[in-house]
């Protein structure tokens, strides 16, 4: 799709890049199930590195669970696990528009 993509495999490791990146991120896709931490937790980190950053939210929930907080909070959009490339591309496109 042509998006550079950095990756974390915790919350905690999330938040140290977006510090260490901060205006560098356009957007933060933002799985709700971490093994370290709470999304919301991981939200507010993202959102004191970079206040405008864009946050995607994901989960693979049968039932969407998403805590009320975090789309309160601020967060741009929802995308349910499997997703397509093309989903997530559309996705992408629409909140980065």
């Amino acid at each position: 799709m042509g998006y550079r993509v950095v990756d974390a495999r915790t919350g905690g490791e999330a938040i140290a890049i977006g510090h260490r990146l901060g205006g560098e991120i356009d957007c933060a896709l933002l799985d709700i199930g971490l093994p370290d931490m709470g999304a919301l937790y991981v939200y507010r980190g993202f959102k004191e590195a970079q206040p405008g950053l864009t946050v995607l939210l994901s989960t693979s929930a049968p039932t969407p669970k998403v805590p009320r907080h975090i789309p309160a909070a601020g967060a741009q959009g929802f995308i349910q696990k499997p997703y397509s490339l093309t989903a997530l591309s559309e996705k992408l496109k629409e909140l980065l528009a």
